[in-house]
């Protein structure tokens, strides 16, 4: 059994943190440095998907398996059947995600990942954080451990510095700088 620690088939250049730049499936599939960032992954995409369609799982499937490629009606009807539900919440996200690894995997595959219940928990409790998308597993984890997030993203801090060297090495033009900071509108 090879092992790409993406349960849920996550294409290449999504950005996710722990994607190593190298892939499988004709170059079509991310390989992530842990089992933990795979599934960090598909619950940071159903996330964003449930958000998209009010959870609605029709639609959140349909895309995450589009029909030119998937019998997207059995991937829905089968993750509604595991969640008990139509519709995705933050209440039932941990069961779509398990259905959705279960579905894109064989069961030998799909019970490497989800019979490991810490690396799991951690994956779901990383989900919640907006890492940097070169971000590593280790650095996840540690940054975690140690309870260091910034407002930009965990990680956020050492891209600009980054970002800062690269800068000063220009030779001519004024700097150029990016917002890392997410922000959400709000009325005045």
């Amino acid at each position: 059994m090879a092992i790409f620690n993406n349960p849920g088939n996550i294409e290449k250049g999504a950005g996710f943190a722990g994607d190593t730049g190298k892939t499988y499936g004709n170059n079509r599939f991310s390989v992530f440095d842990s089992k933990e960032m795979g599934i960090r992954a598909i619950f940071r995409d159903l996330r964003t998907k449930m958000k998209e369609f009010d959870g609605d799982v029709d639609k959140v499937i349909a895309k995450y398996a589009p029909p030119n490629e998937n019998e997207t009606k059995n991937y829905s009807d089968f993750v509604k059947n595991k969640i008990g539900s139509d519709t995705i919440t933050p209440d039932n996200l941990r069961d779509a995600v398990k259905a959705v690894i279960r579905k894109e995997n064989t069961k030998k595959s799909a019970d490497y990942y989800l019979k490991d219940k810490s690396a799991f928990d951690l994956a779901e409790k990383l989900s919640n954080f907006n890492f940097s998308s070169g971000l590593s597993f280790e650095k996840a984890k540690e940054y975690y451990e140690k309870g260091e997030f910034s407002k930009g993203g965990v990680g956020a801090a050492d891209i600009r510095k980054a970002n800062r060297k690269k800068l000063m090495k220009r030779k001519t033009g004024g700097m150029v700088y990016r917002n890392y900071y997410s922000y959400e509108p709000r009325d005045i």
